[in-house]
């Protein structure tokens, strides 16, 4: 079912699925191994736990392949691209209650469960979604944000037992309970650092990029007093160039008046601007082709000019735009509003 919200992009069906998703009985069952030393049950405790995380991963992969647009914009997923406070603290405070509970009651509570569940299990399946989608750069850090989770899980569960009587036993138990500590940390540098280097879509806000007009001056001689201002096309792909004549008096000869250069104006082809319309941003390709190569990406009210359009065979309508790289890529039209068309007109 997190699959199924993933490709249908609809956080009823997440919420449902995280609802009827098995509670994550492993991660405390790993944080009584300091105390308990069973080693047999520690074992089948990974298993049991790896075995929803891989399932998540797979639906993901699938979800992906299908999918194609990668649009998740109503399930808010970017959000597990780097590491955020909150989301850790939800997991702390989750394990923590959840092992308060289960001493003094005897078991564990289900709502904590689907935190969890949405803490550890969303960013695998969203690893494994943006994995053939080619966002080389999202995957590998929702993997490790949800790593991350799960060690903090297993910390915080750890130091709950030692708060309510159960005390890691030897030397060796003591290791055992720092040692998620430890990963803890290392996955939320590692993280942070990968984070710097996310999708530029939501790392930076674009700066409106200036076109430069291109200003000739020219200065004929022997000419009455007075201004002549004319403007010349100099190619279908530059602006307009405006040329200004200056005029001298002169008693002995007829007023003349002489442009140079001289260009024959040509049609100024009807370009249109189009604005990204997705909260998460928009992938941009290297040809119109979901299959294409990953290029650059764009923020949610990104201004592109399309340079040109293409129809794919499926009769998905593409935009060709240039990236800040300077290199053109294409974009999904449903992706983008469209503003009024505007023709350049000559004088």
């Amino acid at each position: 079912t997190i699959g199924l919200s993933l490709y249908f992009n609809e956080p009823v069906i997440l919420v449902f699925g995280l609802v009827a998703s098995p509670f994550l009985r492993p991660v405390f069952a790993l944080a009584l191994f300091p105390h308990a030393h069973k080693f047999r049950h520690w074992i089948k405790s990974l298993v049991s736990l790896l075995i929803p995380v891989l399932l998540a991963f797979l639906a993901g992969v699938l979800a992906g392949y299908l999918q194609k647009t990668g649009q998740i914009n109503r399930l808010d997923g970017i959000r597990f691209s780097a590491p955020y406070w909150l989301d850790m603290a939800a997991v702390a405070l989750s394990a923590f209650l959840c092992v308060f509970f289960l001493i003094r009651q005897g078991k564990l509570p289900r709502k904590m469960g689907v935190i969890l569940a949405y803490e550890i299990l969303v960013p695998i399946a969203l690893a494994g979604f943006s994995l053939p989608l080619g966002l080389a750069r999202l995957w590998p850090n929702a993997i490790l944000i949800a790593i991350c989770h799960l060690v903090m899980a297993v910390f915080v569960a750890i130091i709950a037992f030692l708060i309510l009587g159960f005390s890691p036993k030897h030397y060796t138990g003591w290791m055992l309970a720092i040692l998620p500590l430890i990963l803890s940390f290392t996955l939320v540098i590692g993280s942070l650092s990968l984070s710097g280097m996310t999708l530029p879509a939501f790392s930076f806000k674009p700066s409106p990029t200036s076109i430069p007009i291109n200003d000739a001056t020219h200065t004929p001689t022997k000419m009455p007093t007075g201004t002549n201002t004319s403007r010349v096309i100099a190619s279908p792909t530059e602006k307009l160039m405006t040329q200004t004549s200056t005029i001298a008096p002169s008693s002995t000869s007829s007023p003349t008046n002489t442009l140079s250069p001289t260009a024959s104006p040509s049609p100024q082809p009807t370009r249109f601007s189009i604005i990204v319309d997705s909260i998460n941003g928009i992938v941009i390709r290297e040809s119109a082709d979901f299959q294409a190569p990953v290029v650059g990406y764009a923020n949610d009210g990104t201004q592109f000019e399309v340079l040109d359009q293409s129809i794919s065979e499926n009769g998905s309508i593409w935009y060709q735009v240039t990236i800040e790289t300077g290199e053109t890529g294409w974009l999904l039209a449903s992706l983008a509003n469209t503003e009024t068309p505007t023709a350049t007109e000559n004088n």
